[in-house]
Parts: structure tokens; C-alpha cells; sequence
């Protein structure tokens, strides 16, 4: 606190301090147990300067502006966002606790109770940045962990009065021991579990950190000498985590080095591969086109239009599912089949239809048309040949026919089923 000039007389000047503060808040006044200096004011700023601090609080920030810039280029790889929060938090926490910003002129109870409330949520961050690295799944105890920390952040920021402010802040101390230790430890043991990279080394370093922690914890509730070693401590947590990244650059970059050495040999091998599977398939593809000509050249007469009458005309209009093309001629293969002929029974010319659907299509729908047709074009020409058979009724025949077409289908025990119109004009 500077003496503005005009106070100051020529010769000897007497300095009062009158003490006051609330009676449940001990940090008030000559609280620390360090010595407290007199002099001239900008010595006395030039002396109180923690450089290490103002150096590790610039790169502190620069990392975590880095890794937060690095997660917005890439939103897949979460543990830069939760990593760089966590480093420029830390560097808030250091800056609120340098001397430097009380030149500022600020309400040190505002100064304080920031200190306190940015530690809630730099906790969490740590914890999820860990998590992330390392691919676990997310813990909902980290998750209820963190809702209470942003709880009791806004509570902090929000509470009048900064006795109330320490018991958070008590509150909060009992649960590092409590949750976050624990919590931590149980990442690092997946991590290892699973034989992370470099999980091993970033334990190392969070053991150093963690140990400085406590003893900060504990110097903030005895000790109250204003010296601290989180802001040193965590730079080995730092080098451990960029050791982590560089070798996960370098086994990428390895990778790509060696795919560029052998992308010749292995597009061409690949190339050759392909060309192999290719012939192959070709080579498969007209042996079924073969086989699916063939059974079209089967089904063809079996499809017959010979329906014979003035009275009667009878068309035929088929598409099959399956097209193909083999060698010179196109065609088509499917279960549908129409067949129609004309008849006599009793003396009477009679048109006899067939209009069938078998399961299936391509080649298991072609094979029940082939059994059908076969079937009705045999019962046809049984009853053409036979003069008793034209003697019968044409509801007789019809239903004699139908039958001996359901026995052979019965035959095949539910494997191939037809669906048939049949009939006689």
C-alpha cells in the first residue's frame, strides 16, 4: 500500500495501522508469518517481484491457449480443451496469488475470493483431461464431482462475506482427499491396465504435483507462510503431458514416412489384388449369366401362348426381377410363368389357362416355374394324347389337375411354394 506524498513530512514520520476485520475470518491484517518490509515504493515493488512466477504464469498460458486452439481445429481430440483449460486456470491461480496484482488497486476480497472459486472448476478439468488422454469412458462421478465444484464456484463468487468463502473453500480442500485423489488414481490404473503410452511417465509427474498440492492445502490451513510449490511442481506435469503428445507426433509421423516409402509397392500390390478379385468375379458372373440363359431357354417353351379360339383371345405380358446380359442375347429369369391351350372336352374346344408365381427370384424362382410348367405342360399333353381324359367334365379335370400340381409342390416340404391361377373357358 503506497503513502500518497503529501502526507510525508520533512523529518520524522509515524505510521498507524488500525487492524479490522470480521472476528470469523483470521486473514485479516499481519496475518502471514513472513516478515513485512517498509521503504520506498517502487523498491519495495521491484524486490517483492516473483519473476520465476510471472515466467511460469506466461507459459502457462500460452500452452493452454495452445491446446485449446489445437481442440478447435480438432473437436474430436477432447482432452486438448480440458488440457488447456486446466493450464490457463493454473495461470489465473498464479497470477491471484504475485504480488503484482495488488498494484492494481483491486478489492483484495474480490482478488481472494476469484483465487478460491477458479481452483473448483481447474480440478475438474484435470480430472476429464486425464480421462480423455487416455479413452476411458466417462465416470459419472467425475460427472457429479464436477457439478458439485461448479456449485460451490458460483456460491464462492456469490457469498457476501469471505469467512464463508474460506469454509467452501475447507469444504473443497477435504474433497481432493476424499473424491479427487481417488478418482485420479482409478484413471491411471485403467490407463495402465490397458498399457496406455506414456501413462506411466504422466503419473510420475502428477505424483510431484499432487504431493505439492497437499502441501500447499496444509500451508494454506497451519502454516500460512505464503510459499508455495504447486506453480513449480506443475511444470513437471507439463513436460510430461507435451512428452506424451511429441511421441504421439512422432509415432504418427513414423507411420506416414513409412506409408510414403512403401505407398508404390502397396498401391500395386493392392492394384494387382484388385485386378485378381476383379477377373475372378467376372469370371463368376458369365458362368451365372450361362446358367441364367440356359434355364431362360428352358422356361421359353414352357411358356407357350397356343390358345386357339374366335371366341377367346389371350395375351401374355411377363417381366421377370432379373435381366441379364450373356454373350450376344439379353434376356430375362424369374418365377413367373403363363401358359394357355385349347382343349376338347365332351366334343367341345375349351381354352385351358395357367398363370403361376413361384418363390423366390432369379434361379429359386426360375426352379419352381420350371417344376410348374413341366408339371401343367405334362398334364396338357397327357390329356391331348388321351381321348378318356377329354371325355371327362372340364370342372373334373380342373380339379384333377390342380391336385396332381399340389402333390408335387407338397414334395418339396415347404422349401418351394407357387401361387397359381389356373382355369378353363
Amino acid at each position: 500500500w503506497q503513502v500518497p506524498k503529501n502526507f510525508m513530512q520533512a523529518n520524522d514520520n509515524y505510521l498507524l495501522v488500525k487492524i479490522s476485520g470480521h472476528p470469523k475470518f483470521d486473514h485479516t491484517g499481519f496475518y502471514l508469518t513472513k516478515h513485512y518490509d517498509f521503504g520506498l515504493a517502487d523498491a519495495l515493488k521491484y524486490d517483492e517481484q516473483d519473476r520465476i512466477s510471472l515466467m511460469l504464469i506466461g507459459i502457462y498460458a500460452v500452452v493452454g491457449l495452445y491446446h485449446l486452439f489445437l481442440f478447435y481445429r480438432r473437436r474430436e481430440e477432447r482432452y486438448n480443451f480440458y488440457y488447456g483449460a486446466f493450464a490457463f486456470i493454473v495461470s489465473l491461480y498464479i497470477y491471484t496469488r504475485t504480488s503484482v496484482i495488488f498494484e492494481n488497486n483491486w478489492d483484495t476480497a474480490i482478488i481472494q475470493k476469484f483465487e478460491f472459486a477458479i481452483l473448483y472448476p481447474g480440478v475438474v478439468f484435470l480430472i476429464e483431461s486425464l480421462g480423455a488422454l487416455f479413452n476411458n469412458k466417462p465416470n459419472r462421478w467425475t460427472k457429479y464431482y464436477a457439478y458439485f465444484s461448479y456449485t460451490i464456484c458460483v456460491l464462492t463468487l456469490l457469498c457476501p462475506e469471505m469467512y464463508l468463502a474460506e469454509y467452501i473453500l475447507r469444504v473443497w480442500q477435504i474433497s481432493v482427499l476424499v473424491c479427487v485423489l481417488p478418482l485420479i488414481l482409478y484413471t491411471f490404473y485403467l490407463a495402465i491396465s490397458k498399457k496406455a503410452n506414456n501413462a506411466k511417465l504422466l503419473l510420475t509427474g502428477f505424483i510431484f504435483f499432487m504431493a505439492a498440492s497437499i502441501y500447499d492445502i496444509l500451508e494454506s490451513l497451519f502454516f500460512n507462510t505464503g510459499i508455495a510449490f504447486v506453480k513449480y511442481t506443475f511444470m513437471m506435469y507439463i513436460l510430461g503431458f507435451a512428452g506424451v503428445l511429441a511421441n504421439h507426433f512422432i509415432s504418427i509421423h513414423n507411420e506416414i514416412e513409412e506409408l510414403n516409402e512403401n505407398l508404390e509397392k502397396k498401391v500395386e500390390d493392392r492394384t494387382k489384388a484388385l485386378s485378381t478379385s476383379l477377373g475372378e468375379i467376372q469370371k463368376l458372373k458369365e458362368q451365372q449369366d450361362g446358367d441364367y440363359f440356359l434355364t431362360s431357354l428352358l422356361l421359353h417353351p414352357l411358356g407357350a401362348n397356343q390358345a386357339k379360339s374366335p371366341e377367346v383371345k389371350v395375351e401374355f405380358l411377363i417381366k421377370q426381377k432379373k435381366r441379364f446380359k450373356f454373350k450376344d442375347w439379353e434376356s430375362e429369369i424369374g418365377g413367373d410363368l403363363c401358359r394357355s391351350q385349347t382343349i376338347h372336352f365332351k366334343g367341345r374346344p375349351m381354352t385351358v389357362f395357367l398363370n403361376a408365381d413361384a418363390m423366390g427370384k432369379s434361379m429359386q424362382g426360375a426352379g419352381g416355374a420350371l417344376v410348374a410348367g413341366a408339371v401343367f405342360n405334362s398334364i396338357i399333353e397327357r390329356t391331348m394324347l388321351s381321348p378318356s381324359v377329354q371325355n371327362q367334365y372340364p370342372e373334373r379335370w380342373l380339379k384333377n389337375s390342380f391336385v396332381e400340381m399340389h402333390k408335387v409342390f407338397e414334395s418339396f416340404d415347404g422349401s418351394m411354394l407357387i401361387s397359381v391361377v389356373m382355369g378353363i373357358l
